[in-house]
């Protein structure tokens, strides 16, 4: 049984708002949703009588031990992420959330990393040994994916060239070490003509944030070869990572897989990304990329302006990426290796 419908509060809300409501949904029994978590139970137990709870993220644990006395079932949770949303958190409630977190963890039959960075960033988070945590690279929805891909070269469909960022619009994504790197570029002068999209989930409490890009990118004259799309559809999503040459997200979290590089590379778009966190994982198995040195904005300058100057490069990237990309990073993959990690805990 899955509960991630359950689990959407860590991606839609800022945390600093929201620190004695994690605390108390990570305290189960003892928490103020006691009536919501024994109306769950009672409703799985008599209803969906599985044989294992997947818990979606571990912001859910604190219904852990309700639901397994309740049910026998065996338990199993995802790691998502959860570290970049629980060390947001003011404290106190950041030390007690974190230390309920730990208590839960420990009792959960499987955990279940997107990478192995992330398992050994977790195993440490956690006080867990790294065998405690097992790992699946997540898989993708390629619905919409499908069919030929322009790969890396905007001299094809005779437009300028394009330089892309999708994801959430917020400084742990990078995306102002993208402005400014792009900025340097169009002072530098190879890329005259260089065009940015910047695309992805935009929230209220970034907002401020965005618009002074907006500014940054006026004061350098070059804001009207940029354009923003924030919220946009699936089918938005693909199209706009369907008319990119190169994609590059400068994250600087603890990025724990990064669907959005996964996507990019199955529509074709070759990623530009630093040697950090889940990236060298899914550059090294897909090879729909390169890699510059983290932290270093004149390497990722540098490695743009390459990529772009060689289009056999970016026709190669692209093109390699996809392939393998479409048979690695795939929900059918994921979900098989997932469930005969549950068979056998």
């Amino acid at each position: 049984m899955n509960l991630k419908s359950l689990g959407r509060m860590a991606g839609k809300t800022n945390p600093a708002e929201v620190g004695a409501l994690t605390v108390s949904m990570l305290q189960g029994e003892h928490g103020r949703q006691l009536r919501e978590l024994l109306e769950l139970s009672a409703w799985i137990k008599k209803e969906a009588k599985p044989d294992a709870v997947v818990f979606s993220n571990a912001l859910l644990l604190g219904a852990h031990n309700h639901i397994q006395k309740e049910t026998g079932a065996k338990t199993v949770c995802l790691l998502t992420g959860e570290d970049t949303f629980l060390d947001a958190l003011p404290e106190p409630h950041r030390s007690q959330a974190w230390n309920l977190v730990r208590a839960h963890a420990g009792k959960i039959d499987l955990l279940i990393a997107p990478s192995r960075y992330y398992a050994a960033l977790m195993s440490e988070r956690l006080g867990l040994p790294q065998q405690r945590i097992h790992v699946v690279h997540n898989g993708i929805n390629t619905d919409g994916f499908e069919g030929d891909a322009v790969t890396g070269v905007s001299t094809a469909v005779n437009r300028p060239p394009t330089l892309g960022f999708f994801a959430r619009m917020c400084a742990d994504k990078g995306l102002d070490v993208l402005v400014d790197a792009y900025i340097d570029i169009r002072k530098r002068g190879n890329l005259p003509s260089l065009e940015l999209k910047i695309g992805g989930n935009l929230n209220s409490w970034n907002e401020k944030w965005v618009q002074s890009l907006k500014v940054r990118l006026q004061k350098a004259d070059v804001l009207r070869d940029v354009s923003f799309h924030p919220n946009v559809s699936r089918d938005e999503k693909i199209r706009f990572l369907r008319s990119l040459d190169v994609f590059s997200v400068p994250a600087v979290g603890n990025e724990p897989f990064g669907f959005y590089v996964v996507e990019a590379i199955v529509a074709g778009a070759p990623v530009v990304l630093p040697e950090r966190a889940a990236f060298l994982e899914l550059v090294g198995i897909s090879g729909g990329g390169v890699l510059y040195p983290d932290g270093d904005r004149l390497a990722l300058v540098e490695a743009l302006e390459q990529l772009f100057a060689d289009e056999p490069k970016r026709r190669f990237l692209g093109t390699t990426g996809r392939k393998k990309a479409l048979e690695y990073f795939s929900v059918k993959r994921a979900a098989q290796e997932a469930v005969d990690l549950i068979l056998k805990s």
